[in-house]
């Protein structure tokens, strides 16, 4: 393939400048991460350093304990806290409606936004447990970690899917001569026998198994020995968007004050990759052959100090580290291009030179998941360990002095007079004394109800200020918080989703579209990037997780809110689907009729209640505005208007119910319309016939 401005060839020196600003951006990544282990040394972690009081601290040098078998209680209220935020993360996106949204309101574009929806719930379906695997992965890196982000990295895979298939020679030798004419049989079965297969026969075989013209030669030299042969043949591809989650420090870096992930430059990223995927990624992206077998050759050799690069000649010495450069530079034409060059160990190599990023529109492959924003830069996001920490230290030691108060109690210390040695006491120990020795146990003391006190206050605190249950909160406060929390977080996920469905639609195969979408595979502008004609939205409430919190609202609105409507100003049925779908979010979809469904049963009805009608029955109406009444009316309307005789063949006792079934649909649409207020008892002036559910013939 020949490539015009999107890859260009990369000097020693500019590689050498990479690599510089990648020892850079990993050294400040490793002060940052090695408070991050101090702080998830203590994450739910009952000692800070976990050994038994012998050794002393680092900072004051005290004694962590006190005496030998004192309290070592574990508060576990950071991990707590963490999976409660990552839970919550992981519901909303299970529970969000993912739906793309028109920008214009014509069908056409009514018909896309429809179909991309498809496209993206066939996206997200793809990655099966995955989704959930790794948007927890990322989860965690962004809650509990300081700095508290995370990358998720959405790329396009695809690869062959092999089976064994078997061939005889008959097969064979029809196929061949079948697709090339100037072949005889005696030809071929010459070839064969001689093991000498033609050129044109490896060909034409080929083409008809499907294979590389080097295997169907092995196939044809394989009938010398016998008249059958199983061979592996590619049946189909499997291809769709993967999702990977990055860790700062060792799976990522980028600069200190990035503000914008799309901007910053240069960012790395890490990968240990088996040298079956880095022949794979070779062949997919040609990789050159000096650079493959360099990275081999380097297997196990950190291509940066990362950091689970420090022992990685054990335990990865099988594994190849690759790390992906990401530059953004401007062009020529003055247009910002980003750009992508790939390094391994090898010192002055790159896979390809410096190519263009691909698979997101430009953009570079990931998104960024934070879990909160303290000023400019991504990095500057706290996460629960380093939140948490001083109100668990604190709770720590008073627990533990508190248990060390307990434990001083249960075995309470002795003053033996006349004793000139120092004895260990044990239960039923056995004291050797003189006749003028005397023993008298002293009072222990008093447990500290005040540490108690103090430990739920410190908890409350906590609890309260990550917007979770605790007494004496105010709890409409908490609950704005963590809704406030809650919608940086479907930000996020909004992009992710975008990630994923600009990357479906820019590498999906044509069958894929077609096997996806059916006919509006041909829509046109179906691979046109959706944030120009379309708005992704995720419909979502954190509250309505609690079920309680939906029946709450439902009850509201239909005890007050509904009554109050007298002018039938609202919509009832987004309100509805919404309830459903909080309350059955398994079933919710299944359970829920489209409009036009709804329009179509009310059709279907009123079509049998006019066959009724015509039969000389009279059908029972609905009076408690459980009907679309319109759609009804306009069923007669359109009726009559296409067919003026339709009731003249009708008896004239059944033509006057007809009149009066219309009369009474008009009464009901104004009962449960514009008029709802006047017409709650109906209009004593159209007797509603048939609403009284008489089914008389």
């Amino acid at each position: 393939m020949k490539f015009l401005d999107t890859r260009h060839t990369v000097t020693p020196d500019e590689v050498e400048a990479l690599r510089t600003r990648l020892t850079e951006l990993c050294g400040d990544a490793i002060e940052r991460t090695a408070a991050r282990r101090r702080l998830r040394a203590r994450f739910g972690a009952a000692s800070p350093y976990g050994h038994d009081g012998v050794k002393r601290e680092r900072n004051d040098g005290l004694r962590v304990r006190p005496f030998k078998g004192a309290a070592n209680n574990a508060i576990r209220w950071a991990d707590q806290i963490a999976d409660s935020e990552r839970c919550l993360i992981l519901e909303l996106a299970r529970r969000a409606q993912r739906r793309v949204k028109p920008r214009g309101g014509d069908e056409e574009s009514q018909r896309r936004a429809a179909a991309l929806t498809r496209l993206l719930d066939w996206a997200v379906a793809h990655l099966g447990a995955e989704w959930g695997r790794q948007l927890a992965l990322a989860a965690t890196y962004a809650i509990v970690d300081s700095p508290a982000v995370a990358l998720l990295g959405v790329e396009w895979e695809r690869r062959p899917i092999l089976a064994p298939r078997r061939l005889t020679l008959t097969q064979a030798a029809q196929a061949i001569l079948e697709r090339d004419a100037s072949l005889t049989a005696e030809e071929l079965l010459d070839a064969i026998a001689r093991g000498e297969p033609d050129p044109r026969m490896e060909i034409a075989l080929a083409q008809a198994a499907a294979v590389d013209p080097p295997l169907a030669g092995r196939i044809l030299k394989a009938f010398r020995q016998d008249d059958e042969v199983e061979y592996p043949a590619v049946v189909g591809y499997d291809e769709g968007p993967a999702l990977h989650a990055w860790q700062y420090g060792t799976d990522f870096v980028i600069p200190t004050l990035a503000a914008d992930l799309d901007f910053a430059s240069p960012w790395f990223r890490a990968e240990w990759v088996t040298i079956p995927r880095l022949l794979d990624l070779a062949r997919a992206n040609g990789w050159s052959d000096a650079f493959v077998q360099a990275a081999i050759e380097h297997r196990g050799a950190a291509a940066g100090d990362f950091e689970d690069a420090r022992d990685a000649l054990v335990k990865r010495r099988d594994e190849v580290h690759l790390v992906w450069a990401y530059t953004v530079e401007e062009t020529d034409d003055g247009a910002l291009a980003r750009w992508q060059t790939v390094l391994c160990a090898a010192p002055g190599l790159t896979a390809c030179g410096r190519e263009l990023v691909k698979g997101r529109r430009g953009r570079f492959p990931a998104v960024v998941l934070a879990r909160e924003r303290n000023g400019e830069s991504l990095l500057a996001s706290r996460g629960v360990a380093e939140i948490a920490s001083a109100s668990c230290d604190l709770a720590k030691k008073l627990a533990d002095s508190a248990s060390d108060n307990a434990i001083v109690g249960s075995l309470p210390p002795a003053i033996v007079k006349g004793a000139d040695t120092n004895v260990t006491l044990n239960p039923l120990a056995v004291l050797n004394l003189r006749p003028s020795s005397e023993i008298k146990f002293l009072q222990p003391p008093a447990y500290p109800a005040q540490a108690n006190n103090e430990i739920r206050r410190l908890h409350d605190e906590l609890f309260d200020y990550f917007g979770l249950a605790a007494e004496g909160a105010d709890p409409e406060a908490a609950a704005i918080r963590r809704r406030a929390r809650m919608a940086a977080v479907l930000d996020a996920l909004r992009d992710l989703l975008a990630a994923l469905l600009s990357v479906t639609q820019a590498n999906a195969s044509d069958a894929l579209l077609a096997r996806v979408l059916g006919r509006d595979a041909a829509l046109p502008g179906i691979r046109d990037d959706v944030e120009a004609s379309c708005t992704l939205a995720l419909e979502v409430n954190v509250d309505d997780l609690i079920a309680k919190n939906v029946l709450e609202k439902v009850q509201a609105f239909g005890q007050i809110l509904g009554p109050m409507d007298r002018q039938r100003q609202v919509d009832t049925a987004p309100i509805l689907r919404a309830a459903v779908r909080a309350l059955f979010p398994d079933v919710g979809d299944e359970a829920l009729k489209s409009l036009q469904d709804s329009k179509q049963a009310d059709l279907e009805s009123e079509e049998a209640n006019f066959l009724k009608i015509k039969a000389g029955l009279r059908p029972q109406m609905d009076v408690d505005g459980n009907w679309d009444y319109p759609a009804r009316l306009a069923f007669w309307q359109r009726l009559l208007q296409e067919n003026p005789a339709a009731l003249d063949d009708m008896p004239p006792d059944a033509q006057a119910f007809a009149q009066q079934w219309v009369q009474a649909l008009q009464q009901q649409a104004e009962q449960f319309g514009p008029n709802a207020e006047l017409g709650k008892t109906g209009s004593p002036e159209v007797a509603p016939i048939g609403a009284t559910g008489s089914l008389e013939a």
